[in-house]
């Protein structure tokens, strides 16, 4: 599972984040979540790309990619994203033994 950083909307009556929600309810159904180890230093390069820095946004999403390569096990496990512009960002770089699912696709397949 791929956890950005974020947290409750401030005021919200809920104040659990939706990464804490979503890692409960996965619990729930019965998945092992797994974060990558040196997850909080990675990103998909979006933010490189949007601002014109064509290189550094390849080599950091490729740099993600290799991450998620190890963590899930060359592939045999699926990686979920929740955050769609991300994912979209990701599949541009992805290996092909990679699964990669934003939450629609990934409750329709499991």
């Amino acid at each position: 599972m791929f956890k950005p950083h974020d947290g409750a909307c401030k005021g919200a009556e809920q104040q659990t984040s939706l990464v804490d929600k979503t890692e409960a309810l996965l619990r729930k159904a019965g998945f092992e979540v797994i974060y990558p180890e040196g997850l909080e230093a990675q990103c998909c390069g979006m933010p490189f790309k949007s601002k014109g820095m064509f290189r550094q946004a390849e080599s950091k999403a490729n740099e993600t990619v290799q991450m998620l390569l190890e963590a899930s096990n060359n592939g045999e496990i699926p990686v979920y994203c929740d955050t769609s512009p991300c994912t979209m960002q990701l599949k541009d770089h992805l290996d092909p033994r990679i699964k990669l699912f934003e939450p629609v696709d990934f409750i329709h397949t499991f």
